[in-house]
């Protein structure tokens, strides 16, 4: 995967859903942290899709904020602070 070839929103909103998993002690990154990253984004596409959609954006960012909670955190021994990979699913 060729970080450089990602839009610059793209690649704002990926390094965000790295910052969501390392603050909430997850391993791995995945699809609902960048979601929520997405989410995040004012101007960023995806609200103004939810919005065409009728679909209220704040029901939709408080059900991904619901799942990344039920996502196991990692902590102890043998862990390494801050670093996250990226999940075979994302």
């Amino acid at each position: 995967m060729d970080f450089e070839k990602f839009t610059l929103k793209s690649q704002e909103a990926f390094t965000r859903a790295q910052a969501k998993a390392a603050e909430r002690g997850h391993m791995q990154v995945d699809a609902e942290h960048l979601l929520a990253a997405l989410l995040e984004q004012p101007d960023g596409i995806f609200p103004k899709l939810l919005e065409r959609l009728e679909v209220p954006a704040p029901s939709v960012a408080s059900r991904v904020e619901e799942e990344i909670a039920g996502i196991p955190k990692v902590s102890g021994p043998g862990t390494e602070p801050g670093k996250v990979y990226v999940s075979p699913r994302l």
